[in-house]
């Protein structure tokens, strides 16, 4: 917040616009025999959890028109994310069982638009020769340790560019984050605009849009690795990694932070985090993202390249 203020009021007169992206996993699911990954729901405990969280927040000063709700095609995570925002529709959207059936109940509720979007960015993949072995350390609470150490050496070795990896999952939620970036840009320039109706209107609401992500065990936790490999250096990495030994990654609802901040022509990006207790924010510049997205099609074409050199000697 003390870095917010500061870049604010270094540059008194032009018009302050942000941009807040909360990227969090899913809340407790079901484990259900026989029931595939991706239909397993929230738990009644867990929407009991969310709905107390939700209802303890602070007062929001953002109207549902300001948001957007993305999450993957496990339907479990963008019904966290809407229940948080919205506990309110907590009878409505209990017995939705897929993304269709919440947005159906969206609908119905709320005048929406568009703002409800899935992405496997999101998401995980457990389906290629890997899947095995990542799904054992995930079991063994050593998910993350495998994700961020050993996935990517793992998918070269065995031609993987399927199931996914550290580099991918980075990758995936730089570009996320670089989509907002942009936005962020737009946003204040309109805000800065001649339309004083438009100003006024975005006004009301703080100069503020919020993007809320849905998500799962591993996307976020390698993105804020690799930026903080990138950014502070391995040893905050590897601080980041001891910190959730045993648990396999970020616990339910868990998450990060990320404030885009514009002042005419200057930006400025805050990943909040916690590490243990203690909360931690790291600045980035645009250009980082670009750096990991860029890593992300190297690495995929790396693999690639494997897989037609294998196939050619088969023949």
């Amino acid at each position: 917040m003390n870095n917010e203020k500061k870049f604010f009021e270094q540059q008194p007169g032009l018009p302050e616009t942000k941009i807040e992206i909360f990227a969090n996993r899913h809340g407790k699911k079901t484990n259900i025999e026989g029931l595939p990954n991706e239909m397993q729901d929230l738990t009644e405990g867990a929407i009991a959890e969310i709905i107390t969280k939700a209802n303890s927040q602070k007062e929001k000063d953002n109207s549902e028109k300001l948001q957007v709700f993305a999450g993957s095609e496990r339907f479990r995570a963008i019904k966290t994310k809407i229940l948080l925002e919205m506990p309110e529709l907590v009878e409505e959207l209990k017995p939705a069982k897929s993304i269709d059936e919440i947005r159906e109940v969206i609908k119905k509720q709320v005048n929406f638009g568009t703002k409800f979007y899935t992405t496997d960015k999101l998401d995980f993949n457990d389906q290629g020769p890997m899947g095995e072995e990542s799904n054992a350390a995930y079991k063994a609470g050593e998910y993350l340790q495998y994700l961020i150490n050993k996935s990517d050496q793992r998918a070269i070795d065995l031609k993987d560019n399927i199931s996914s990896s550290y580099t991918t999952h980075a990758g995936n939620i730089a570009e996320l984050v670089d989509k907002y970036v942009k936005v962020g840009n737009n946003f204040n320039r309109i805000v800065a605009g001649k339309n004083e109706n438009e100003k006024e209107e975005y006004k009301k609401y703080g100069n503020k849009l919020e993007r809320h992500f849905g998500t799962h065990q591993g996307p976020v936790e390698c993105f804020l690795a690799k930026v903080l490999e990138k950014e502070l250096g391995e040893e905050a990495k590897e601080e980041f990694i001891n910190s959730y030994a045993g648990s396999g990654g970020f616990k339910e609802l868990e998450g990060i932070k990320i404030d885009i901040l514009n002042k005419g022509a200057e930006q400025k990006i805050l990943i909040h985090y916690r590490i243990k207790e203690e909360d931690r924010t790291v600045e980035i510049e645009p250009e980082l993202l670009q750096e990991i997205i860029k890593e992300k099609k190297l690495f995929i074409e790396k693999i690639n390249k494997l897989k037609l050199i294998d196939k050619k000697d088969k023949i």
